[in-house]
């Protein structure tokens, strides 16, 4: 016997756990998946479809993509009428009360993060740039409040020095897919279970508020209650007067494969991609080139050196920095915005 689920998701990071699961996963069928809208994407801006849904055409698995939830809601009902149970990741969109109760088994929204700690759309981002050492996965029971619900498993990993949203993404979509494969009794358990209450896992939690055999309420657990938000596009620019090199560092790993982070070099944008910190101050302000060959620059910030290795200018393509030195003269002193 299979699980029938419902997959939501939307992006690249959605796509890798679904791709796992669909190949890789003995007891549970995607069976359907719901994804966001179509979006103009490219420099024509024309319509594409998010990459859950490019990967449900290719595999020939039913999609739907409503702009609303609630306004489609007859239609997502019949969508959904065979499954068991909703899986959810990097969906995009709030998922309303009759979607929660119409499932036996729930929808279990599997969040990148230790909850209660990390709420919200970028847990993954706020771990690196808080200088986390370690982070993890949550698999919840997905309830009205924000990312509040029971906990059916949570695990936690280490983050290294080394790793940036890429390989802290490959990781955590990885302990994703293995805490579902190592719960395979636990599901069924709780399917059995649903069975013979003849209820829905929504309807136990709103009269029972947590059933402890599954699920285990936030409260309980050891994090503090607390929220992220989506990166805005002013967070990119690189502040050396109130940022330490630690920071910025941090900065470039979140923005990889985004918009990079960047400074002012005689107003023109220069994009850091990738850069070391030395943990040391010179005698110079902020902001200023504190050390320069043709090889190498540094720049001092509020506390560190920033040691730039791959730049991009506004308008160019991609170099390492001995060839930005190369085109662009910098001198010791000066000032960068």
């Amino acid at each position: 016997m299979k699980l029938k689920a419902v997959y939501f998701g939307s992006d690249e990071f959605s796509l890798k756990l679904l791709e796992k699961i669909y190949k890789n996963l003995d007891f549970i069928e995607i069976i359907k998946i719901i994804t966001t809208p179509d979006k103009p994407r490219g420099r024509r801006y024309k319509l594409k479809p998010s990459p859950v849904k490019e990967f449900a055409l290719k595999n020939d698995i039913p999609v739907l993509s409503p702009k609303s939830l609630i306004e489609e809601k007859e239609k997502v009902l019949e969508f959904i009428k065979d499954a068991d149970l909703g899986l959810l990741l990097s969906y995009g969109k709030i998922i309303p009360s009759y979607l929660l109760e119409a499932f036996p088994l729930g929808i279990l929204n599997i969040h990148p993060s230790l909850l209660p700690r990390y709420r919200g759309p970028s847990p993954i981002e706020t771990a690196l740039l808080n200088g986390d050492s370690f982070t993890g996965v949550s698999i919840i029971l997905l309830t009205e409040g924000l990312d509040e619900g029971p906990i059916f498993d949570q695990k936690r990993i280490l983050i290294e020095e080394k790793d940036d949203i890429f390989s802290l993404k490959e990781k955590l979509i990885n302990l994703s897919f293995k805490m579902l494969k190592e719960n395979k009794e636990r599901f069924f358990q709780l399917y059995k279970f649903i069975k013979s209450v003849n209820l829905k896992a929504f309807e136990i939690y709103k009269l029972l508020e947590n059933f402890r055999n599954f699920f285990i309420p936030q409260r309980e657990f050891p994090f503090e209650i607390s929220y992220t938000k989506k990166l805005s596009n002013n967070f990119r620019k690189i502040d050396f007067e109130k940022e330490t090199a630690f920071e910025i560092l941090r900065k470039i790993k979140v923005l990889k494969g985004r918009k990079p982070a960047f400074f002012l070099l005689n107003r023109k944008q220069i994009q850091i991609l990738d850069a070391e910190v030395i943990n040391k101050n010179s005698e110079f302000k902020p902001g200023q080139v504190a050390y320069v060959n043709k090889n190498y620059f540094l720049i001092q910030t509020k506390y560190g050196l920033l040691k730039p290795l791959r730049l991009k200018k506004e308008g160019k393509k991609e170099m390492d920095v001995k060839s930005f030195l190369a085109g662009n003269l910098l001198k010791l002193g000066d000032k960068l915005e």
